[in-house]
């Protein structure tokens, strides 16, 4: 099982858009868990079948802030999915209570969650999660935004290091006999963006699980991806070892289908003579449309592809060894210059708007 939480800070704009539907199609989750989208209702639906997901719930924004979203995937039992049933128990602006079963039967309680912003009413928070998770008695897992951090080591500051809030929520996890789950890459998942002695970096999304949930999925590993646009990083909940790695199989680009060429160069390689039986030319056909689909995305889209993935690993290294007001600044020119490519690719995916 794969879960992706992240805070956005909003999804009213394509490029935030555009970045979340990146990040479904290349883990692949079968559950996002979206934060802060600030939509109306209906809004979140649309966009997270737009990534692919089958199943959904939402909060919608309440006035222009908060709104929930949760997407999952819903294969069946007819194409070998593990996915049989999602009932959400409820839902509000903080919670999205979920109870999912298995095609084997097994039931598990995942709580998608996001911690009060206001540090005033972040206790009533931890109190509502209690209240509900002491009724609780098969694995559990709650991941999600807390909104608060742990410990003196979950925060990198230049000022003096003080902070409130953790007490309490230690103090639920206790008594719920939640336990954190090791987190593997960034070690932090929130930053401040800010300048000189006034950066700040937090981690304040993550995930907990109970005993029953880690002696069946002994292997659960959560990963802090890089934090690009939103102030968030995202992070990835795995019940199973990563794979390793092998080399990438041939994978249609719905990009690609917004670019006036692609159709041409389609219809160029299917139409090359191959002599054979009908099953052997079909299978030549499409081998010709896959290399030169290879081809052609390489000279196209190919060096600024390259060109964000290296940056992308950079700013990764830079943001795990933050140490510095110097490194501050390098990790801002760094994350600078990957908005820049970034940029440079929604141009060039905008070709088919200027067709149009």
């Amino acid at each position: 099982m794969r879960i992706i939480s992240w805070n956005c800070r909003g999804l009213g704009n394509t490029s935030t858009v555009r970045q979340g539907k990146q990040i479904a199609l290349f883990w692949k989750p079968d559950f996002f868990f979206i934060l802060e989208t600030r939509l109306t209702k209906g809004r979140g639906r649309q966009i997270l079948s737009n990534w692919g997901f089958t199943g959904c719930s939402e909060v919608p924004r309440e006035g222009l802030s908060g709104g929930l979203a949760l997407g999952w995937l819903w294969d069946g039992p007819k194409i070998g999915g593990w996915l049989l049933d999602v009932s959400i128990l409820f839902q509000n602006r903080h919670f999205i209570h979920s109870q999912i079963t298995n095609m084997q039967g097994e039931v598990f309680t995942v709580t998608f969650l996001y911690g009060h912003p206001n540090l005033a009413h972040r206790h009533l928070i931890w109190n509502e999660l209690q209240t509900f998770g002491r009724e609780i008695t098969q694995r559990w897992v709650c991941i999600g935004d807390f909104n608060q951090v742990l410990q003196e080591t979950d925060k990198l500051t230049f000022k003096d290091n003080t902070f409130v809030g953790n007490l309490q929520l230690q103090q639920a996890l206790s008594d719920l006999c939640l336990i954190p789950i090791d987190s593997k890459g960034l070690p932090f998942t929130w930053m401040n963006k800010r300048q000189g002695d006034d950066f700040v970096m937090e981690k304040l999304d993550r995930a907990f699980a109970n005993t029953e949930w880690m002696e069946h999925f002994p292997h659960t590993v959560v990963r802090n991806l890089p934090i690009i646009r939103s102030d968030h990083g995202p992070i990835i909940l795995d019940t199973d070892l990563p794979q390793q790695f092998r080399h990438r199989p041939f994978r249609f680009e719905w990009m690609w289908t917004t670019h006036p060429d692609c159709a041409t160069i389609i219809n160029s390689a299917w139409s090359k003579t191959h002599t054979g039986s009908y099953a052997y030319i079909f299978g030549k056909k499409l081998t010709t449309v896959r290399d030169a689909l290879r081809r052609w995305n390489k000279e196209v889209f190919g060096k600024v592809e390259t060109e964000i993935a290296k940056k992308k690993e950079e700013l990764k290294y830079l943001q795990e060894n933050i140490n510095s007001v110097a490194d501050v600044r390098r990790e801002s020119e760094q994350r600078e210059q990957l908005d820049q490519l970034l940029h440079r690719e929604e141009i060039l995916w905008s070709q088919k708007a200027r067709k149009e």
